[in-house]
């Protein structure tokens, strides 16, 4: 009966959790997709060029001037650091509020970040804050803070299988089968609380209707891109690794941020597409672009453009920009395929499978890597191609990284805080 009761409660705490983030999630979508509406015209002429400029001044005199206290890893990796501290309250809303700010003003100047981390943060955030706001036993404020994550990334961004996933292979990090009732409450309520929309990915839903739809994939086809992707994917995670010991040993944010700032408006100048990592350029590199050398420059310039932003000021999250870098390899991997006659699919749908599996490479997460691609274009085919080379994307990405990169770069800032007092 005892047992009964304890499950029947936290079933309850995560239909609490997704309705708060239900809200939220949907306040959070308005106020962005406005945000885009009114600063996109911004991103024409001279304007181009100055508006990530300042940014790196406003961001610059942010990190300058911001609290030490503030946690400076605005992202899963701290979300994970709260559940290891599970009886320290880590997540204080003022610091929240403060980083919402300074994601906003990162997306209008045009700087290479994601919301996904922020949106994760502010969902563990929503659930601290019910967490040790009353006595609750340490198993309930996990609840409460994956309940947070999987209701926000749900709401937000319309996968709420896609979701779960994230949390408990990602967030929770550990055996969580006694954790999945509630956050997959709490995900589904927060999907219906924010209207049962398409989300933020939405764009995807209907892409594969207007591609060549023949998906038949070869063995050997999903060999090579499972390789290719788990080295450019274990880049992404080196890149960021070695941008963050270059930035601490700088020890200057003012000027990095500003320096950050010229260079991000000086690469945008030369590839405009990367001002806007988000869902419409996205659709047109999996749908329009089709030069090799364009595509595999887009790659590397936004390579450069995201490890710089979320190092030097920049705050924002990894997963976006993620799905950017993805769609080009993968579109240049399938228009190779095409010229190679050794496949009949439109690159386009390589674009899409590429997307995904440099997440699950990058992230070692292959099953939320396959629930995306199933959420994001209602196209159960790409279940069994996405799943394959998700984890041999993630097995040669271990080759080179031992740890995802959200357990990287907390091993990273751990190792530099330890040389710092030392």
């Amino acid at each position: 009966m005892k047992k009964t009761y304890q499950m029947l409660r936290r079933l309850c705490l995560g239909l609490l959790m997704g309705i708060i983030t239900g809200l939220c999630g949907r306040m959070i979508n308005f106020s962005i997709d406005n945000l885009f509406n009114h600063t996109q015209k911004l991103f024409t002429g001279h304007a181009m060029l100055v508006m990530p400029i300042i940014g790196g001044v406003v961001l610059g005199l942010y990190k300058k001037y911001s609290s030490p206290n503030n946690p400076s890893g605005f992202d899963v990796a701290m979300v994970r650091e709260e559940l290891r501290c599970i009886k320290s309250y880590l997540m204080k809303p003022v610091y929240v509020l403060v980083n919402i700010i300074a994601l906003f003003i990162s997306l209008i100047s045009g700087w290479s970040v994601g919301k996904q981390g922020p949106m994760v943060y502010l969902g563990a955030a929503i659930g601290s804050f019910f967490a040790y706001n009353k006595e609750r036993n340490d198993e309930e404020r996990k609840v409460f803070i994956a309940g947070g994550v999987s209701g926000i990334l749900a709401a937000v961004f319309g996968t709420p299988l896609f979701a779960i996933a994230f949390v408990i292979e990602i967030v929770l990090h550990e055996k969580a089968i006694k954790d999945w009732a509630p956050v997959t409450i709490s995900s589904l309520s927060a999907m219906l609380v924010s209207g049962g929309t398409s989300g933020y990915l939405g764009a995807y839903e209907k892409l594969l209707t207007n591609l060549n739809t023949n998906i038949k994939f070869e063995i050997v086809i999903c060999l090579l891109m499972g390789i290719c992707i788990g080295v450019f994917s274990a880049l992404y995670t080196k890149g960021f690794e070695f941008m963050k010991r270059l930035c601490v040993k700088i020890n200057k944010p003012f000027i990095l941020a500003v320096i950050a700032g010229v260079g991000i408006a000086g690469i945008g100048y030369i590839f405009p597409e990367i001002f806007n990592a988000h869902t419409p350029i996205i659709a047109n590199i999996i749908s329009d672009y089709s030069e090799i050398y364009f595509l595999m420059g887009l790659f590397f310039a936004k390579l450069l453009v995201t490890v710089v932003s979320l190092n030097a000021g920049g705050v924002g999250g990894v997963f976006i920009p993620g799905l950017y870098m993805g769609a080009t390899l993968g579109k240049t991997f399938g228009i190779i395929m095409i010229l190679l006659n050794m496949t009949e699919m439109s690159s386009g749908v390589y674009a899409i499978i590429g997307m995904v599996t440099f997440f699950a490479g990058f992230s070692a997460a292959p099953l939320s890597a396959t629930f995306l691609a199933v959420e994001l274009t209602s196209d159960s085919r790409l279940l069994i191609p996405v799943l394959f080379v998700s984890l041999l994307s993630g097995a040669v990405y271990r080759i080179f990284c031992d740890k995802s990169i959200y357990g990287n770069l907390l091993s990273v800032e751990n190792q530099l805080d330890e040389s710092t007092k030392s």
